[in-house]
């Protein structure tokens, strides 16, 4: 009896487990109804062979020892598919937490001036540019004036260079500057900017991303959409890498990596499109705002308004709506090739890039030996067009390693990583929908690289308000690379128009 016991305890034990585990399968959403029914199969055949193993005798033990291994794999399947599932609801639009744009907007003063606090600028001259980040700076000095008896006076300046100039000429008493822009200053203005300026106080805004991609605009019908996904709809993701260290976010800041990919699920075909972070190109703001000359830039610039400037202005450039977005930056690059154990990368050319040497040929990468290799560009007589190669190549070593049974013992501490270092707008279910295709048909993912050519130069920029080196677009390469994105998302994965 007392066996009987223990036999019907694990037999509870099993159910529970299979029936957590059809939940969380369902929930996840990875299989096609064809797989999902054949899992549930098995699962019932695996109860019944425990079931009647242990009730007769002989097979008693075998049965107890049969039902324990089969609970002890679908505890840990269960673990596996939540923590996925949970991943996925972090990183992507499925996640119930509003995605925000932060901007932290500094009040500076000179390290010697008699400022102390907010409480002395009672009437004092305040700087700010007229057109960057106007509303921002406006929103911040209205903040301050609620605090203080007599309102600070306002000067305008057309650019960082007059601003930061005014400051250390005494012309104004404090300014008020996107922190987005600091390294910008350091980097082309004041190289000691940080040792001879401090901060007074910083004020948080944030403003939703309300730039609509993806399935998210689409208003079609139900049975349109259905159509839709049975069609496998091709699709672009702009791949962003920000100069930032920390927990990633969508905060203002340079993109040091800026590549288009183009995604064509029913021919297993991805494209991807590197441009130049260097690349002179107009800016484009919300509202239709820019997309002139007037506005020509640095394409790095565009993140230090946001994402969504960053992706209006490659549109601009390509004419090519872009979808979605994936955001990381260094800390969360480092990271992820770390759990990974390292990438195998191919490098073109032998090369050294601070305390690190690169082969040509394959290269075994940690993460910082990763992050210094995509960074590196003045190793090269082609500077930024060979480090956008190199990027795509460091791209393609991750999905590989990815892709490998070789990943399946980190797991967890991947998964753990890519929550916390990796932003994209995708919707979790257009992710669960790929790897739902993906596990249907198993066909072999073709990748192909193209990098925009262009003319190294000086020119004028918009965000700075000085001369810059740039690198000038050449027009029938971009028209060129405009037509190869269409052809991917149209089907003709040869490149062919």
């Amino acid at each position: 009896m007392r066996k009987n016991v223990i036999g019907i305890i694990l037999l509870c034990l099993q159910l529970a487990a299979s029936a957590a585990f059809v939940l969380i399968l369902n929930r996840l959403n990875v299989l096609n109804a064809k797989f999902t029914a054949v899992i549930i199969g098995v699962i019932v055949l695996l109860f019944i062979f425990a079931l009647v193993t242990q009730f007769f005798k002989g097979g008693r033990i075998v049965g107890k020892v049969f039902s324990v291994l089969v609970t002890l794999v679908l505890v840990i399947g269960c673990v596996f598919m939540n923590k996925t599932y949970t991943t996925l609801t972090k990183v992507s639009s499925g996640s119930s937490t509003p995605v925000v744009q932060e901007a932290h907007m500094a009040f500076l003063v000179m390290k010697d001036s008699p400022v102390t606090g907010q409480q002395d600028l009672n009437g004092r001259a305040i700087g700010l540019i007229k057109s960057q980040d106007r509303d921002l700076s406006d929103q911040t000095i209205d903040e301050l004036n609620g605090k203080l008896t007599t309102a600070a006076q306002e000067v305008a300046y057309e650019n960082p260079q007059q601003l930061i100039t005014a400051l250390y000429d005494g012309s104004v008493d404090c300014i008020v500057l996107n922190e987005a822009l600091r390294p910008l200053i350091i980097e082309n203005i004041k190289p000691n900017f940080n040792e001879e300026t401090r901060v007074l106080d910083t004020y948080r805004i944030e403003n939703p991303v309300t730039r609509e991609t993806g399935e998210k605009k689409d208003e079609s019908s139900d049975a349109d959409l259905a159509q839709k996904k049975t069609q496998q709809k091709s699709f672009t993701v702009y791949l962003s890498g920000n100069d930032a260290y920390g927990q990633v976010s969508l905060d203002g800041g340079r993109s040091d990596v800026n590549i288009i990919a183009a995604v064509n699920p029913s021919t297993h075909t991805i494209l991807l499109v590197t441009t130049p972070r260097d690349y002179y190109v107009p800016l484009c703001f919300g509202q239709g705002e820019g997309g002139t000359d007037e506005y020509r830039d640095k394409l790095t610039h565009a993140g230090v308004y946001g994402i969504d400037c960053s992706m209006a202005t490659l549109e601009n450039v390509y004419g090519v709506k872009l979808d979605y977005y994936a955001r990381v930056n260094f800390t969360g690059f480092k990271n992820i090739v770390d759990v990974l154990g390292g990438i195998d990368v191919d490098s073109q050319y032998a090369f050294t890039a601070g305390k690190y040497s690169f082969s040509e040929g394959v290269n075994h990468l940690d993460g910082d030996q990763a992050l210094t290799f995509a960074r590196e560009r003045h190793a090269f007589a082609d500077g930024d067009f060979q480090r956008g190669r190199n990027q795509m190549q460091v791209i393609k070593a991750m999905a590989d390693k990815i892709l490998s049974p070789s990943v399946l013992p980190n797991f967890m501490p991947l998964m753990d990583q890519v929550s916390d270092s990796f932003l994209t707008d995708m919707p979790a279910e257009a992710i669960t929908d790929l790897v739902k295709n993906q596990l249907s048909d198993n066909s072999k993912w073709t990748i192909q690289t193209i990098e925009v050519e262009g003319t190294p130069a000086s020119a004028y920029s918009y965000t700075m308000g000085t001369d810059l080196s740039m690198v000038l677009p050449d027009a029938e390469s971009v028209e060129n690379t405009s037509a190869a994105i269409r052809n991917v998302l149209e089907g003709k994965s040869d490149g062919q128009q």
